[in-house]
């Protein structure tokens, strides 16, 4: 919870749920078959005027995908979430964890409007664990990206 003037406001932070941007290199070995290994930074946080908390790691995923026709391909691999760590300060508290990097399973569904621009369902099975410690976070997610490619 984090006060802004008199009211509190409760809520969920989560690692790319305000910026979560990629880039990387894609292999092609068949029309239909392609490896891609990406890296990036993703955070998310909540500010108000008595303190703040913020999530931020830096992801290097691969994957694997098969194409689907012109327009969808398919996509498995594995993500690890590099640096992951948690703050709070001010009234939020003075906290900082870090967690150790964890290899994570993947899978996307990209519709590809045009050659160069994709549309992603993505879903994540991403347990964070503290470092130091037996605490466990849960980091499951689904979601859709856009994905840009230079060709």
């Amino acid at each position: 919870d984090v006060r802004i003037g008199r009211t509190t406001v409760t809520e969920n932070v989560r690692a790319g749920g305000s910026v979560d941007v990629r880039g990387g290199v894609e292999l092609v070995f068949h029309p239909q078959w392609s490896a891609q290994l990406t890296a990036g930074y993703a955070t998310d946080g909540v500010r108000a005027d008595n303190g703040k908390v913020t999530f931020t790691t830096w992801p290097v995923e691969a994957l694997a995908h098969y194409r689907i026709g012109d327009k969808w391909r398919v996509g498995a691999g594995v993500r690890v979430p590099l640096r992951a760590r948690y703050e709070e300060s001010g009234d939020a508290g003075n906290f900082d964890a870090r967690f150790k990097a964890r290899v994570s399973p993947l899978i996307e569904v990209e519709w590809l409007v045009i050659p160069s621009l994709g549309i992603k369902l993505r879903g994540m099975h991403e347990v964070y664990k503290v470092d130091g410690s037996s605490a466990k976070i849960d980091g499951n997610s689904v979601g859709f990206s856009a994905s840009y490619y230079f060709f």
